[in-house]
């Protein structure tokens, strides 16, 4: 006899939330904010109750009922960050609020992607192809160094994939550090766009190793590191934020030429962001842009 799924089952077993491709691809959305992007696949996966509530107006259209509060916690944001959410997906063409009246909650309609626009592409994408196998025998010793993988390598201690180990998870958590470090949202869509699609526990790992990266340049600035002191003196606090994209950069072109297993991208890319970040601001002739 056959072992069926159980309720149980179904209830328990893992969910995802499905952020349409569109949203990081497409130019027409290129600079809404993350938190916009997922908060609206978390309204669009609300049309499963909608459908079981009837909820479908006189011409067909189905709506949601959502309130603010609901997205706040799952987006553990304020509710102005909420309020400015809703109004990028409105200017956005994707949500339509329609007021009830004193004591009733509004109405959510959610507009359809424009999927036809021009689609972004990242340079040196690594895809799926196979890459070069030569960090072990071709690399030279500055590179091996800034991508070696001892655990203790790390900016803020050893990554744990297994932190990231629900997809739904993942993207909540990314969501957040993005509200908390709003400076690496830009960075972040110019690194990985297409990553932050299709493998979540990668980007977040990306997205984490970012982070800290601004906790190291702060402790740094606070023992008195007179390399970022002076940047920061010449070319504002923004400078740190453009040593990070530099050396990001960098890494990312090691790593297209030299990864193999896609699945230790994140991993790969934190430590040898790790190594450079260490090296750019300890070393006086980088710092002064020579």
């Amino acid at each position: 006899m056959m072992d069926r799924i159980s309720q149980k089952q179904v209830e328990n077993s893992e969910r995802f939330y499905r952020v349409p491709k569109a949203l990081f691809e497409n130019d027409q959305y290129s600079k809404m904010m993350p938190e916009s992007k997922f908060a609206y696949a978390i309204l669009k996966d609300r049309f499963e109750l909608s459908l079981k509530n009837d909820w479908i107006d006189d011409v067909g259209d189905v709506y949601l009922i959502y309130k603010n509060g609901d997205l706040q916690r799952m987006l553990n944001v304020g509710e102005k960050k909420v309020i400015a959410i809703k109004k990028e997906l409105n200017a956005f063409g994707l949500l339509e609020e329609e007021r009830q009246g004193l004591n009733r909650p509004n109405l959510l309609y959610i507009g359809n992607l424009n999927v036809e626009k021009e689609v972004i592409h990242r340079p040196d994408a690594l895809g799926d192809k196979e890459l070069s196998k030569r960090q072990s025998s071709d690399t030279d010793l500055n590179e091996t160094k800034n991508n070696s993988l001892d655990d203790d390598d790390y900016i803020g201690g050893v990554e744990n994939q297994n932190q990231f180990s629900k997809s739904a998870d993942v993207l909540l958590t990314t969501g957040n550090l993005l509200v908390q470090y709003p400076q690496l949202r830009n960075l972040v869509h110019k690194l990985i766009p297409d990553l932050l699609v299709t493998d979540t526990v990668q980007s977040a790992i990306v997205v984490k190793s970012l982070v800290n990266s601004l906790g190291f340049f702060k402790d740094e600035l606070h023992s008195g590191n007179t390399i970022l002191q002076n940047q920061i003196r010449i070319h504002g606090e923004v400078r740190l934020i453009s040593i990070l994209e530099e050396n990001a950069k960098k890494q990312l072109v090691y790593m297209n030429e030299n990864l193999i297993d896609n699945q230790q991208f994140g991993r790969y890319f934190a430590k040898g962001l790790a190594a450079r970040i260490r090296t750019a601001v300890t070393t006086h002739k980088y710092a002064m842009g020579y």
